[in-house]
């Protein structure tokens, strides 16, 4: 049947309907509309102004149809392929199979079932589908949703306004997320992840690196195996994790603002910090600077290589091995001094007991208020006091010596002034004078009492 100017209808059922229209085929080809043009072996159907169906449907100004069952319909609206579908002005589907564009703009491209759905929506790939306003979605199996929302890489999924996944088995979910890597994964509002396996889980969250995971809001992890878990946390470096900011290889920051930084580098406690290789910090504002160097307890502080301070305020400061243990114990060395005890000090030296005070190379005080100041001195006992430029020794409570060379006191009150005093209130003043007994006094050069 054909009916209008210039109409013509070929083939056994064949209607052509319009001024122009053309229906061609072996069956029930149908063309209505000026100009409109179908071509066909089965039921092809074009309706509306130049539509054009092959083996098709066309329906709309300027619509297009073209494969087994393919379906265009809206102005300038194109299927091409086996069973793809157009719907909407100027939406296209391309494809060998099942293609689907729906809304204004829409395209899809497709080898297999690729959808696109919604204005400017692009699905390009097998089973790819792209739903939302210039949502994108390209590669077999990606699937984009959402405003602006792209995925790009086999398997990738991008859902959330201007979310972004890009590589195969990627995932964006969120506002903004952004998913760069095989396997990345990018979970929150401006979460980004970079690399295979990273993970940003948290809003404004960062992971940078293969297998980096960043858990909370503007956290950043930043290295392989990096961890940043907390708000603000940051690691950096392999291995790195932080709750607070860790920076180095293996480097480990725990709570609330630590900060670890340095190859292994530990900080345990909010505030607390390590600075160096290996160091570590355990406790609220503990502080470890140097490799190897350990602080541990509240306010703790160790400075310098193998520096060791234990304890609530204790004060380790050395380059080497100084070592302060106890409440408020302070040592400071160039070699291996040693604070053990409550307001223990020992500069260069060895101090042992509450508030024991030992300053000088090799100084050794022992007991409760013991002072020993100079190279080589030694105070043994409660309040024991020995000062000298050379091994000045005092034993016992209250025993004090002062010495120029090898003076020795001895027993309770006992004192010696480059001399030996031996006894209770023994007292021996002069080079070489020598007290020996209770209440005994030898003042002079070479005096003997």
């Amino acid at each position: 049947t054909a009916t209008g100017t210039d109409s013509t209808a070929t083939g056994t059922d064949s209607t052509a309907t319009g001024t122009d229209a053309t229906a061609t085929g072996t069956g029930d080809a149908t063309a209505t509309g000026t100009d409109a043009t179908t071509t066909s072996t089965g039921d092809a159907t074009a309706t509306g102004t130049d539509a054009t169906g092959t083996d098709a449907t066309g329906t709309g100004t300027d619509a297009t149809a073209t494969g087994t069952d393919a379906t265009a319909t809206g102005t300038d609206s194109t299927a091409t392929g086996t069973d793809s579908t157009a719907t909407g002005t100027d939406a296209t589907a391309t494809g060998t199979g099942d293609a689907t564009a729906t809304g204004t703009d829409a395209t899809t491209t497709s080898t297999g079932d690729a959808t696109a759905t919604g204005t400017d929506a692009t699905a390009t790939g097998t089973d790819a589908t792209a739903t939302g306003t210039d949502a994108t979605a390209t590669g077999t199996d990606a699937t984009a949703t959402g405003t602006d929302a792209t995925a790009t890489g086999t398997d990738a999924t991008a859902t959330g306004t201007d979310a972004t996944a890009t590589g195969t088995d990627s995932t964006a979910t969120g506002t903004d997320a952004t998913a760069t890597g095989t396997d990345a994964t990018a979970t929150s509002t401006d979460a980004t992840a970079t690399g295979t396996d990273a993970t940003a889980t948290g809003t404004d969250s960062t992971a940078t690196g293969t297998d980096a995971t960043a858990t909370g809001t503007d956290a950043t992890a930043t290295g392989t195996n990096a961890t940043a878990t907390g708000t603000d946390a940051t690691a950096t470096g392999t291995d790195a994790t932080g709750t607070g900011d860790a920076t180095g290889t293996d480097a480990t920051a725990t709570g609330t603002d630590a900060t670890a930084t340095g190859t292994d580098a530990t900080a345990t406690g909010t505030d607390a910090t390590a600075t160096g290789t290996d160091a570590t910090a355990t406790g609220t504002d503990a502080t470890a600077t140097g490799t190897d160097a350990t602080a541990t307890g509240t306010d703790s502080t160790a400075t310098g290589t193998d520096s060791t301070a234990t304890g609530t305020d204790a004060t380790a400061t050395g380059t080497g091995d100084a070592t302060a243990t106890g409440t408020d114990a302070t040592t400071t060395s160039t070699g291996d001094a040693t604070a053990t005890g409550t307001d223990a000090t020992g500069t260069d030296a060895t101090g042992t007991g509450t508030d024991a005070t030992a300053t000088g190379t090799d100084a050794t005080a022992t007991g409760t208020d013991s002072t020993a100041t100079g190279t080589d001195s030694t105070a043994t006992g409660t309040d024991a006091t020995a000062t000298g430029t050379g091994d000045a020794t005092a034993t016992g409570t209250d025993a004090t010596t002062t010495s120029t060379g090898d003076a020795t006191a001895t027993g309770t009150d006992a004192t010696g002034t480059d001399a030996t005093g031996t006894g209770t209130d023994a007292t021996a003043t002069g080079t070489d004078a020598t007290a020996t007994g209770t209440d005994s006094t030898a003042t002079g050069t070479d005096s003997t009492a």
